[in-house]
């Protein structure tokens, strides 16, 4: 999974123009993070229940 990210990171476009290469990758640290959260809170929430 990591190293997929990794390969669309490098392949991706964006990557030869400096500029838009920073956006994109904040912009996919950001989703990363909320992915972490949600799975953070889904997995408290399924502890919870029990």
């Amino acid at each position: 999974m990591l190293t997929q990210i990794l390969n669309f990171l490098t392949l991706h476009p964006a990557a030869y123009n400096p500029n838009t290469a920073t956006l994109f990758i904040e912009v996919s640290v950001a989703v990363c993070a909320l992915v972490a959260i949600g799975a953070t809170i889904m997995v408290k929430e399924f502890i919870m229940r029990k």
